[in-house]
């Protein structure tokens, strides 16, 4: 797989041989890569049955606030943070699957397989408390999404202490710590986020100067450059009259 290193400098050097007065960074590109690279992992996840850039993670630990805080903490009600960065998907599919150890007395069943939480949303919540077959309970838990914070339902009366939960993540376009990572795309799309960097440099590189803010004030220039038209347009006007006066009075 291609590295941010070389996916930067190659781009770069394309860009140098069609822009070779403008100057930009390594950084800037990194940036466009990753961000370019987000979307088309998104893009491919939700067209293909794929786990290729899940991550899992065990042990979450749920957390109980014995008070209010504003925003997004409710007294009293069980919810985990989200470990990393998600994307943002129909249905919060990007949370893949949350699970918890439900004592079956079966040791020979794997721990993710016992009981899953269903997805639901804030304002659906409230309806499944009134139907015998959806509501809440231990063996049938479900979970709704605030921001970065997963409330859980169905716990209430039980004590769990953690949950595995599966995701799939995204990546700060900001925090790329080494270049020679790999770039988290397959072969195959590597292409494809070659050309899309470059449409989106290309944009960017070729932005009128006239249109960009270089902190100058133009503004007295300006002033001084419209005076001086008015003031020969007067002088114009002027000479004018007094020529035309001069034609008078010499008939």
């Amino acid at each position: 797989m291609a590295t941010f290193r070389f996916l930067a400098h190659d781009i770069m050097e394309t860009f140098k041989q069609e822009f070779d007065d403008k100057e930009f960074q390594v950084s800037h590109v990194v940036f466009w890569i990753q961000t370019v690279s987000n979307r088309l992992v998104a893009q491919h996840s939700k067209k293909f049955m794929t786990g290729a850039f899940s991550s899992t993670f065990d042990a979450i630990p749920i957390n109980v606030s014995k008070t209010s805080t504003a925003p997004d903490v409710i007294k009293d009600r069980k919810y985990i943070t989200l470990p990393e960065n998600v994307f943002d998907l129909e249905n919060d599919k990007a949370i893949q699957y949350i699970s918890y150890e439900l004592d079956t007395g079966c040791a020979e069943r794997p721990a993710f397989t016992s009981v899953f939480f269903q997805p639901t949303t804030v304002m659906k919540a409230y309806r499944l408390e009134y139907s015998p077959y959806e509501a809440p309970k231990p063996s049938n838990p479900y979970f709704y999404r605030v921001k970065n914070n997963v409330y859980l339902l169905g716990l209430e009366c039980i004590d769990v202490e953690t949950l595995e939960i599966c995701l799939l993540t995204s990546q700060d376009p900001t925090d790329v710590c080494d270049l020679d990572d790999e770039v988290r795309l397959p072969d195959e799309l590597i292409p494809v986020l070659r050309a899309e960097v470059l449409s989106l440099g290309r944009f960017a590189l070729q932005i009128p100067r006239e249109r960009v803010n270089d902190g100058s004030d133009a503004s007295a220039e300006s002033g001084a450059t419209q005076g001086s038209a008015l003031q020969n347009a007067i002088e114009n006007i002027v000479a004018q009259q007094q020529a035309s006066n001069e034609n008078q009075e010499g008939q």
